[in-house]
């Protein structure tokens, strides 16, 4: 199954969809949206991969292919910086399916405002995960 996350500034959370043979298999929304933006992501619904593309330019958001593994291991090698890796899985696994997915895309925009502020010391896994460092919108971040 090939999942798209859809998350915005409008809202708080995340939209998924999942997609089997290039059609929708799969909707869980983890998003704390008003009236309106409910009404208008259920009358929008992409039912193919090819409806996905086509709603891509008309939402003020992201639209992002999920990595297909959320496991532990997956985030232990997307992060790199492996310390007290103890310590570190049982945090990561009490994270829903939502959160693992927010945290796993978070790592690139964290890797590039560390660069952007001068190399600036990377957080241990424990505490990115503990303090929920993987909500932070990191690509907005300017200082």
């Amino acid at each position: 199954m090939e999942k798209y996350v859809l998350t915005s500034s409008s809202f708080s959370g995340n939209v998924v969809f999942g997609y089997v043979g290039g059609f929708l298999a799969y909707f869980h929304n983890n998003a704390s949206m008003n009236q309106e933006q409910i009404k208008w992501i259920l009358t929008h619904l992409p039912l193919s991969l090819k409806n996905l593309e086509e709603i891509r330019s008309k939402i003020k958001g992201k639209l992002e292919m999920i990595p297909p593994d959320l496991s532990f291991d997956a985030f232990w090698e997307a992060y790199g910086k492996k310390v007290n890796r103890k310590r570190c899985e049982p945090l990561y696994k009490k994270l829903t399916d939502a959160e693992k997915i927010t945290c796993l895309m978070s790592i690139p925009a964290y890797n590039s405002y560390l660069k952007r502020m001068g190399n600036r010391a990377k957080l241990d896994p424990e505490n990115y995960l503990k303090k929920e460092a993987f909500q932070n919108p990191w690509s907005q971040i300017t200082s």
